[in-house]
Protein backbone atom coordinates (compact mmCIF):
# COMPACT_ATOMS: atom_id res chain seq x y z
CA UNK A 1 0.00 0.00 0.00
CA UNK A 2 2.54 2.73 0.73
CA UNK A 3 4.74 1.50 -2.05
CA UNK A 4 1.16 2.37 -4.32
CA UNK A 5 0.95 5.57 -2.25
CA UNK A 6 4.48 6.62 -3.19
CA UNK A 7 3.50 6.11 -6.63
CA UNK A 8 1.17 8.81 -6.62
CA UNK A 9 3.48 12.26 -5.01
CA UNK A 10 5.53 14.10 -7.08
CA UNK A 11 8.98 12.98 -6.48
CA UNK A 12 7.92 9.36 -7.14
CA UNK A 13 6.76 10.92 -10.45
CA UNK A 14 9.76 12.85 -10.90
CA UNK A 15 11.95 9.54 -10.03
CA UNK A 16 9.89 7.19 -12.36
CA UNK A 17 10.43 9.44 -15.18
CA UNK A 18 13.77 9.97 -14.51
CA UNK A 19 14.41 6.09 -14.28
CA UNK A 20 12.35 5.20 -17.30
CA UNK A 21 14.55 8.13 -19.28
CA UNK A 22 17.42 6.08 -18.46
CA UNK A 23 16.50 3.04 -20.40
CA UNK A 24 18.62 -0.18 -20.11
CA UNK A 25 17.88 -4.05 -20.03
CA UNK A 26 14.20 -5.36 -19.15
CA UNK A 27 14.71 -7.02 -16.30
CA UNK A 28 11.91 -5.89 -13.88
CA UNK A 29 8.47 -4.08 -13.77
CA UNK A 30 8.41 -0.40 -12.47
CA UNK A 31 4.79 -0.83 -10.39
CA UNK A 32 2.05 1.25 -11.98
CA UNK A 33 3.33 0.88 -15.76
CA UNK A 34 4.34 -1.76 -18.21
CA UNK A 35 7.49 -0.49 -18.30
CA UNK A 36 10.99 -2.69 -17.25
CA UNK A 37 14.38 -1.74 -17.04
CA UNK A 38 17.23 -2.78 -14.63
CA UNK A 39 16.71 -4.33 -11.07
CA UNK A 40 18.64 -1.51 -9.55
CA UNK A 41 16.84 1.37 -10.74
CA UNK A 42 13.37 -0.22 -10.26
CA UNK A 43 14.69 -1.29 -6.58
CA UNK A 44 15.23 2.51 -6.16
CA UNK A 45 11.87 3.31 -7.52
CA UNK A 46 10.10 0.79 -5.22
CA UNK A 47 12.20 1.57 -2.30
CA UNK A 48 11.61 5.52 -2.31
CA UNK A 49 8.25 4.66 -2.60
CA UNK A 50 7.09 2.46 0.06
CA UNK A 51 9.08 5.00 2.30
CA UNK A 52 7.68 8.14 0.89
CA UNK A 53 4.59 8.81 3.77
CA UNK A 54 6.78 7.36 6.44
CA UNK A 55 3.87 4.71 7.24
CA UNK A 56 5.95 2.02 5.85
CA UNK A 57 6.36 -0.96 8.65
CA UNK A 58 8.57 -0.17 11.65
CA UNK A 59 10.76 -2.56 13.89
CA UNK A 60 10.94 -0.20 17.55
CA UNK A 61 13.16 -2.30 19.16
CA UNK A 62 15.93 -1.75 15.94
CA UNK A 63 14.77 1.70 15.34
CA UNK A 64 14.12 1.17 11.60
CA UNK A 65 12.18 0.31 8.34
CA UNK A 66 13.14 -2.77 6.63
CA UNK A 67 10.66 -3.59 4.27
CA UNK A 68 11.30 -0.20 1.93
CA UNK A 69 14.77 -1.69 1.80
CA UNK A 70 14.37 -5.58 1.66
CA UNK A 71 11.18 -5.95 -0.20
CA UNK A 72 12.43 -3.09 -2.51
CA UNK A 73 15.45 -4.73 -3.19
CA UNK A 74 14.40 -7.98 -3.42
CA UNK A 75 11.46 -8.52 -5.72
CA UNK A 76 12.86 -6.93 -8.58
CA UNK A 77 15.84 -9.16 -8.67
CA UNK A 78 12.92 -12.33 -7.63
CA UNK A 79 11.23 -11.32 -10.88
CA UNK A 80 14.45 -11.13 -12.59
CA UNK A 81 15.51 -14.72 -11.34
CA UNK A 82 12.18 -15.96 -11.82
CA UNK A 83 12.54 -17.79 -8.14
CA UNK A 84 8.76 -18.56 -6.61
CA UNK A 85 6.64 -17.13 -3.61
CA UNK A 86 8.31 -19.32 -1.07
CA UNK A 87 11.89 -18.64 -2.25
CA UNK A 88 10.96 -14.78 -2.48
CA UNK A 89 9.56 -14.81 0.76
CA UNK A 90 12.41 -16.61 2.57
CA UNK A 91 14.72 -13.81 1.11
CA UNK A 92 12.90 -11.26 2.53
CA UNK A 93 13.05 -12.68 5.78
CA UNK A 94 16.58 -13.43 5.84
CA UNK A 95 16.96 -9.86 4.97
CA UNK A 96 14.71 -8.34 7.63
CA UNK A 97 16.64 -10.58 10.15
CA UNK A 98 20.23 -9.03 8.85
CA UNK A 99 18.97 -5.85 8.70
CA UNK A 100 17.29 -5.96 12.53
CA UNK A 101 20.45 -7.46 14.03
CA UNK A 102 22.73 -5.75 12.20
CA UNK A 103 20.81 -2.25 14.05
CA UNK A 104 20.60 -4.17 17.56
CA UNK A 105 24.50 -5.11 17.06
CA UNK A 106 24.99 -1.34 16.56
CA UNK A 107 23.28 0.34 19.54
CA UNK A 108 20.67 1.37 17.82
CA UNK A 109 19.53 3.90 20.13
CA UNK A 110 23.13 5.18 20.93
CA UNK A 111 23.71 5.64 16.98
CA UNK A 112 20.02 7.29 16.23
CA UNK A 113 21.08 9.85 19.40
CA UNK A 114 24.54 10.93 17.48
CA UNK A 115 22.21 12.13 14.43
CA UNK A 116 22.27 8.53 11.87
CA UNK A 117 19.06 7.17 10.40
CA UNK A 118 19.36 3.31 11.34
CA UNK A 119 17.29 2.12 7.80
CA UNK A 120 20.19 3.72 5.80
CA UNK A 121 23.25 2.78 7.88
CA UNK A 122 22.05 -1.31 8.62
CA UNK A 123 19.06 -1.44 5.02
CA UNK A 124 22.35 -2.25 3.09
CA UNK A 125 22.93 -5.47 4.76
CA UNK A 126 19.53 -6.64 5.02
CA UNK A 127 19.19 -5.83 1.20
CA UNK A 128 22.82 -7.71 0.18
CA UNK A 129 21.12 -10.88 2.89
CA UNK A 130 18.10 -10.97 0.72
CA UNK A 131 19.84 -10.61 -2.68
CA UNK A 132 22.40 -13.34 -1.87
CA UNK A 133 19.89 -15.44 -0.62
CA UNK A 134 17.51 -15.21 -3.80
CA UNK A 135 21.23 -15.39 -5.96
CA UNK A 136 22.35 -18.95 -3.99
CA UNK A 137 25.64 -17.66 -2.69
CA UNK A 138 27.68 -19.73 -0.86
CA UNK A 139 28.56 -17.79 2.84
CA UNK A 140 31.60 -16.23 1.38
CA UNK A 141 30.15 -14.50 -1.53
CA UNK A 142 27.39 -13.29 0.64
CA UNK A 143 29.97 -11.83 2.83
CA UNK A 144 31.54 -10.07 0.10
CA UNK A 145 28.24 -8.53 -0.95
Amino acid sequence: GCGLYGTTTESGRILSRFVQEQGGSAEATLWRSAWRGPVGPVALCLGTWMHAFELDDYHSGAKLHPGAVVFAAAYPLAEKLGVDGRMFMTACAVGYETMIRASIAADCLEVRRRGFHLTGLCGPFGAAAAAAHLMGLNPEQTANA
